[in-house]
């Protein structure tokens, strides 16, 4: 296997954030898409290493392991070893340690972990210890914690599991107030049609998926979010992450602003508009839900400007427990365009100090 660099790909160094990471994937996909370089074979190449590039960096547990195990990180993310070729070795073949040393000690033909010098207890790289373990099956010793003995018989190691795919799914506060389901859209690996997922076309790497197998394929879907999330809330959508052994997909929710109701928590925030009369005499004024419905919050005679009122449990609904308050500050609107006899009125009833 021919190791790619996937960082000198993206033209980001090692240390790079998972957003200097995107950044830089979407300004490469813009440089090299097929739709604005026609014809040119070096840009569609390019094209290809960028997402796959991406597919690995772009997600911080395969970047965890591509770090960790180089070219070698699909075969420790399958349980598996690496096939001679691969900066591994054959199983169940002849090899030489002093070959394997000799790779290890160069980081891999295939840019894996170095190996450490020392044997004992946790001396051994976690790819080196997985190679070893995972050797042969006729037979033989098993290695200890303290040193290696035998190959054969050693208890196969199974891969962890991975943790789900993390994104953001927006939504408006209505939806998050009565709750909704949603249609999305995503990429997921699917078997390239042109060389039936094999890699190989007419003897030579499939030009279609780079030699991969596989290709991109849209797929849509939906995502029941509960009435009365909050902004962070997390929704789990289960089977339908490809790429990890754990195979969900986690959307952390976002509610957009909204025009009447700031959201804190689970309680709403709001201005209410009161004439001037009604905030003298007090009056009534109404105010619409999130959910649609109307209701009417009586004013008292001399509510000052500013006033906080509360409408308990009128906020986001709670499933365990007490639902979020309704804070509707009062506001005074003051009347426009008054006559002379108005104006009057009011320095009578307003007089100077």
């Amino acid at each position: 296997m021919d190791y790619k660099d996937y960082y000198k790909i993206l033209g980001v160094d090692r240390s790079a954030s998972q957003k200097d990471i995107k950044s830089a994937y979407r300004k490469l996909t813009k440089k090299y898409h097929p739709d604005l370089n026609h014809g040119d074979k070096d840009a569609e190449l390019k094209y290809r290493d960028v997402n796959e590039a991406y597919e690995v960096l772009g997600d911080p547990d395969k970047r965890s392991k591509y770090d960790q195990f180089g070219a070698q990180w699909k075969y420790v993310k399958d349980g598996k070893t690496p096939p001679y070729g691969a900066g591994g070795y054959q199983q169940g073949g002849d090899f030489d340690f002093s070959d394997i040393f000799s790779q290890f000690s160069q980081g891999g033909q295939g840019g894996g972990a170095h190996f450490s010098s020392s044997f004992g207890g946790s001396g051994y790289s976690p790819f080196f210890e997985m190679l070893f373990n995972n050797m042969g099956t006729s037979g033989g010793s098993r290695r200890s914690s303290a040193g290696f003995g035998g190959f054969g018989g050693g208890a196969r190691r199974s891969a962890p599991a991975s943790k789900p795919l993390e994104t953001e799914l927006t939504i408006s506060l209505a939806e998050a107030y009565n709750g909704t389901t949603k249609s999305v859209t995503i990429a997921k690996p699917a078997a390239c049609a042109s060389c039936s997922g094999s890699g190989v076309f007419n003897g030579a790497p499939c030009s279609m998926c780079g030699g991969t197998g596989k290709v991109n394929a849209t797929h849509t879907l939906d995502v029941k979010v509960p009435a009365g999330v909050t902004n962070g809330s997390k929704v789990r959508v289960r089977g339908e992450n490809s790429g990890g052994i754990c195979g969900d997909i986690m959307f952390k929710i976002n509610i957009a602003p909204d025009s009447v109701y700031k959201v804190e928590g689970r309680d709403l925030r709001c201005d209410l508009w009161v004439s001037l009369r009604d905030a003298f005499l007090g009056g009534s004024a109404d105010l619409r839900l999130p959910n649609g419905k109307s209701i009417s919050i009586k004013v008292a005679p001399n509510t000052p400007n500013g006033k906080t009122l509360r409408m308990s449990g009128l906020g986001l609904p709670n499933p365990r427990g007490q639902a979020g308050n309704i804070l509707a500050r009062l506001m005074v609107k003051l009347p426009e365009n008054l006559t002379a006899e108005q104006l009057k009125g009011l320095d009578l009833l307003c007089p100077a100090k």
